[in-house]
C-alpha cells in the first residue's frame, strides 16, 4: 500500500471589523492499494471566527475505507444453513412472500429457468441443513463516505469557564461492505429488479433446480445515511466553597436509514428505533474543595420503538420502549500525599431496565445489575 497526501490551510481575512480570521482548509490524499487499485480522498473547510465569542466551521468531505484482510482473503470454510430449507423461488414461498416483492420473484424465478409453480423434491426438504462455503471476497471494492460537518462554538468573554459547541453532521455511504448469510443471499437475489444484482451469482443450482451449495461472503452492495446534531457544553467556576464543573453531551439523530441491498424497495428507515434512540445524553457535574472531588454522572436515552419497519398492532403491543435514566455517583478523597481514598455508587438509584420483553436483557444500552457500591485505596509507591 502507498498513500500519498497533502494538506494546506489559506488565510482569506484577517483582522476585520466583521472577521477575525476566516480560513480556508484543502486536503487530499491519494491510496494505492494491492488488492483493490487506486482511490481518493478529499476535504474542504471553512473555519470563520466572527469575534472573541463565536467561531463558525463547515467541511465537505469525501473518505474511503478499505476492505480488511479477513473480508477480503479469509480462506474459505464449510458452513451450514441450519434454519430450515427453503428456497425463494418454490411454490409455496412465493405465495408467503410480501405483496411488494412478489412480482419481482415471480419475473426473476422464471428468468432464471425455473417452471411456475415449481417445488424441490421432498427430499431435499427433509435432508437437513443446506452445505456452502464461508470465506472471503477478493472482489471488493472500497466503501466511499461522503460528509458534511458545520456548526459553531460559542465562549463568551462575559461568563469565564463557560463554552458551548453545537455541530451538524451527516454521513452517506456507498458501496458499503456487508456479510450475506443463504437467506440473505436467496431473498436479494430474486426480490431485486433483475438477475443482474450482486448475490445471484453465490447460489449454485443442480439440475432439477434444486440449491447444491451456497457461498457466504461480504459484497459491496448495501447504503447507509445518518445524520443528527452533537451537542458539548462546559461550565467551570470556582466559589468561597470549592470548584464546581458541568459538562452536558448529547446527540440528536434527525435520520437514520439503511439498505442492505441497493434496491430503492428495500430501504429501511429506522430513526428512533432502539439502538437509533432520537436522544441521548450524559450530564457530568463535580465539585472540588481542598483534597476531596465527587462527581456525579447522569446518562440518559429517549424513549424508542423496537421496530419501526413492518410492525403492526396485530403482532404484538409492545413496540414503544421507555426512556431511561441512571446515575452513578464517585468520590475521593486524598488522606496523605500518596494515598487516595474511593468510594463509589453505580445506579445508584437501582434502576431496572424498561419490564419489556425486547429491551429488558439489552445490556448495550441498559443496567440489568442494578445498584452496587465499590470503596477502594490507591496508594502510590
Amino acid at each position: 500500500m502507498k498513500e500519498y497526501a497533502t494538506e494546506v490551510i489559506i488565510p482569506l481575512i484577517a483582522d476585520h471589523e466583521w472577521a477575525q480570521e476566516l480560513n480556508l482548509e484543502l486536503a487530499y490524499r491519494y491510496m494505492d492499494y494491492s488488492s483493490t487499485g487506486g482511490d481518493s480522498a478529499y476535504k474542504v473547510g471553512l473555519t470563520y471566527q466572527l469575534n472573541d465569542d463565536i467561531r463558525f466551521r463547515a467541511t465537505k468531505a469525501e473518505s474511503v475505507r478499505a476492505p480488511n484482510v479477513n473480508e477480503l482473503y479469509s480462506a474459505a470454510g464449510t458452513q451450514y444453513w441450519s434454519y430450515g430449507r427453503f428456497d425463494q423461488c418454490a411454490a409455496d414461498e412465493i405465495a408467503n412472500t410480501d405483496d411488494k416483492y412478489r412480482d419481482n420473484v415471480v419475473k426473476n424465478c422464471a428468468a432464471a429457468g425455473i417452471p411456475d409453480g415449481w417445488m424441490p423434491s421432498q427430499q431435499w426438504l427433509d435432508s437437513g441443513s443446506i452445505e456452502g462455503k464461508l470465506g472471503g471476497n477478493n472482489q471488493l471494492d472500497n466503501e466511499v463516505s461522503s460528509d458534511v460537518v458545520f456548526g459553531f462554538v460559542y465562549t463568551p468573554t462575559s461568563i469565564e469557564g463557560f463554552d458551548i459547541t453545537v455541530d451538524y453532521w451527516s454521513f452517506e455511504i456507498e458501496n458499503a461492505i456487508e456479510n450475506y448469510d443463504y437467506g440473505e443471499l436467496q431473498r436479494n437475489c430474486y426480490r431485486a429488479d433483475s438477475l443482474d444484482n450482486p448475490f445471484c451469482g453465490f447460489i449454485t443450482r443442480g439440475a432439477n433446480n434444486e440449491v447444491t451449495s451456497f457461498f457466504q461472503t461480504s459484497l459491496n452492495a448495501a447504503e447507509e445515511k445518518k445524520s443528527g446534531v452533537d451537542i458539548e457544553s462546559v461550565y467551570d467556576f470556582e466559589t468561597s466553597i470549592g470548584e464546581f464543573g458541568v459538562k452536558l453531551t448529547a446527540t440528536y439523530v434527525e435520520n437514520y436509514e439503511i439498505n442492505q441491498t441497493g434496491n430503492p424497495i428495500d430501504l429501511l428507515v429506522k430513526t428512533g428505533e432502539q439502538d437509533h434512540m432520537r436522544w441521548r445524553g450524559r450530564l457530568n457535574t463535580s465539585y472540588e474543595y481542598g483534597d476531596f472531588r465527587a462527581v456525579l454522572v447522569a446518562n440518559y436515552r429517549h424513549s424508542t420503538v423496537d421496530e419501526r419497519n413492518g410492525w403492526n398492532i396485530e403482532q404484538h403491543n409492545y413496540n414503544d420502549i421507555p426512556s431511561y435514566t441512571t446515575f452513578d455517583l464517585s468520590m475521593n478523597y486524598r488522606v496523605l500525599e500518596n494515598v487516595d481514598l474511593r468510594f463509589g455508587i453505580q445506579n445508584m438509584f437501582d434502576r431496572t431496565p424498561p419490564r419489556h420483553p425486547l429491551a429488558f436483557e439489552d445490556t448495550s444500552w441498559y443496567d440489568p445489575i442494578g445498584r452496587r457500591a465499590t470503596v477502594g485505596v490507591n496508594i502510590k509507591l
